[in-house]
Order: C-alpha cells, then structure tokens, then sequence
C-alpha cells in the first residue's frame, strides 16, 4: 500500500500547533528563544523526520515565483572552483534558505542569444553566479540584460553585478611591508603565455603588477624590469627542466633581487628549487611571495610565503549581490570589493628582510 505523502497540515495535527507554526519552523524562521519554544520546534523536527517529509518545491515556487536554486556557472573544459570559494557561496546561500547547482557552458554558448535562457529554464534556477573569464563578457552582459535573467560575474572586475577581489591593494601592502623590512631589489613576476594561446587576462594580474610598481615607486624606488616567467594553461607546453633553467638564470647573478612577488604557486616553486640549487637561503637570501587559493603551504615543503586570497569571501559576497540582483532583476547592482586580510594576519609563513652580506 502506497504510504501518503507527509505534508504540513499532518505536522500541524500531530504537533497540535498550527500549520503556519510548522511552516516557520521548517523554513528555520525560528529562533526558540524560550524553552517551551525551542522545544515545540524540536517536536516538530522530529515528526517532520518520522513522517520522511519532503517540501514540495513545485507548490513552493508557485507560491512564491522562485525555485530556491542558484545556478553556478563553469566553463567547459576549464572549470577553476577552490574548496573555500565553494564553501563560501554555499554559506551564503543557506543563510537565504536557498541552493547550487552546478552547470558547464562552452564558451560560444555565453553569446548565444537562445542558451542563457534555456539554461534558467532547464536547471530551474533563479539565478546565476558566472564563475569564468570571457573575451565576450560585455555581449554576455548586454544578453542577461535584454532578457532580464538576473547574473552576477564571480570575482570578475566589472562595472557593476559582479563581486571581486582587491588584488592592488593587496600587493602594494605586500610590497611596501618588504621594502619596510629592508628589500631593495623586488621583482614581479608575470604571466607569459604561448603566442598560439589566446586567453582573457583576469583582473588579479595587471591590478598586482601595478600594486607593486606603484608601492616600489612611493618608496623612492626603480622597480626592476618584470620577470616573464612561462604558466601557460596546458601543463606539457614548457618542461619542468625549461622552467628550472629559467629560474636559474634570474637568480645567478649579482644583482639578483632579494624578493620575488609571484601570481601563484606554479612560479613560485621553480624558483625556490633554483635557490636550493644555488645554495641560497629562502626566505633569508631570497624571499619568495605568491598568492594562493588553496590550502596554506600544502603541496611543498619549501620557505614559500603564501598570501591567502580571499575565495571564501567573495563566494559569499557574490551571493549578496546576486540576492540584491534578484529583489531588483532590471536595476545594475554595485560591484562588492573584497578585501585581503590585514597584513599581519594573511601569511602561512612571516616575511623576513633581507640575509646581511
């Protein structure tokens, strides 16, 4: 015999509160600041578990026009999702009672005028988070626009709908604390890609470069000439040993620099192998600085200084746009910064001046 659904009323009859009471406290609207309520919201979890009770999101939505779903959107074949982004976003979105769902687009898709709605349509979404750099994200724009399809772009520095993370401000701190603690000769490494790659540049790295220029230049300082060091996307186009030799010819030399300010860990490690090579000190001889989206120091067991970025803050910030995006669907919401922590608090290893001679 075919059990009859549980529903709110049946919660209601046996709990002996009202239907209204039980919908509240499903929806986790109370609080049981006093005993006797804390205890009724208990009693009612408990039958709601008993009974195996499932809310109707169909009835849910009819009710209220929305699903309670958010769509986070990857793109195909390149999808860069850190844990604590994740878990950011995720928290963000239980505290407005809501969900993700993840979904892959080619890239093409994201100007094609008949994909973005079919994608609310398919995964029932109310809206989307745009977790991928695009050559064509002011098309992209112009199409969530025209069709009203509330989106905010994922640590994407536009102009507004979007949540983003202060990369200059981040590394002028980086480098005025170095130049304080005794570093003259800084370097900046950047990102070289292949000829035969075409990519979008993402904000983090001119905004970093012109932070430490910028930080250098107060300071009554030449900023040296960047370091163009090889992090295509496709792992095989340049082998380790090509890497290795590269980092070996910046730092044998005289006027090799005392710090290196890195984008990541992927240009950070070939050079600390380099210094073990040539028997220079890290951090004592040779400070090396990168940003990390990851777990402080796992990977390696080198004196690398990992800057935490803020992934966790700008999951969350993104879904606060994004829920002021779907109470205004036709207004331009104003882009959320996020910060870096304060420079005392935002690195796994401390960062030290320069060896004396």
């Amino acid at each position: 015999m075919t059990k009859t659904p549980a529903t709110l009323q049946r919660i209601a009859d046996e709990a002996g509160v009202s239907y209204m009471t039980v919908a509240r406290v499903l929806r986790g609207e109370t609080r049981g600041a006093f005993p006797a309520a804390a205890e009724r919201a208990r009693k009612i979890r408990r039958i709601a578990d008993r009974l195996n009770y499932k809310p109707n999101s169909a009835a849910r939505a009819t009710v209220t026009g929305r699903f309670g779903t958010i769509g986070v959107l990857l793109k195909h074949n390149q999808t860069f999702l850190p844990p604590q982004l994740l878990q950011g976003t995720n928290a963000a979105l239980h505290k407005h009672q809501m969900q993700a769902t993840l979904a892959h687009m080619p890239q093409a898709d994201l100007t094609d005028e008949t994909c973005l709605p079919r994608v609310f349509r398919e995964l029932t979404v109310d809206g989307l988070l745009i977790n991928f750099m695009s050559f064509s994200d002011q098309t992209t724009t112009q199409l969530l626009d025209a069709h009203r399809l509330p989106a905010v772009w994922v640590n994407q520095k536009h102009h507004f709908d979007c949540a983003y993370i202060n990369e200059y401000s981040a590394a002028y701190e980086i480098t005025e604390h170095l130049i304080a603690l005794g570093h003259r000769r800084i370097a900046r490494a950047i990102r070289k890609t292949p000829e035969h790659i075409e990519e979008p540049t993402h904000h983090s790295i001119p905004d970093r470069l012109a932070g430490c220029e910028k930080a250098m230049q107060d300071a009554g300082l030449v900023a040296q000439s960047p370091i163009h060091a090889f992090e295509p996307p496709e792992p095989d186009c340049q082998p380790a040993r090509e890497r290795f030799d590269q980092a070996l010819a910046i730092l044998d030399s005289p006027e090799r620099p005392t710090a290196i300010v890195c984008l990541n860990t992927h240009q950070a490690i070939p050079l600390a192998r380099a210094a073990a090579w040539l028997q220079l000190r890290v951090p004592e001889d040779l400070c090396i600085v990168t940003f990390s989206a990851g777990d402080r120091n796992s990977g390696w067991d080198m004196e690398i200084i990992d800057v935490q970025i803020p992934m966790h803050a700008v999951g969350q910030a993104s879904v606060e746009v994004l829920m002021k995006k779907l109470a205004a669907p036709h207004e331009h919401i104003e882009p959320r910064q996020v910060d870096y922590e304060p420079v005392g608090e935002r690195y796994g290893r401390p960062l030290v001046g320069p060896a004396s001679p």
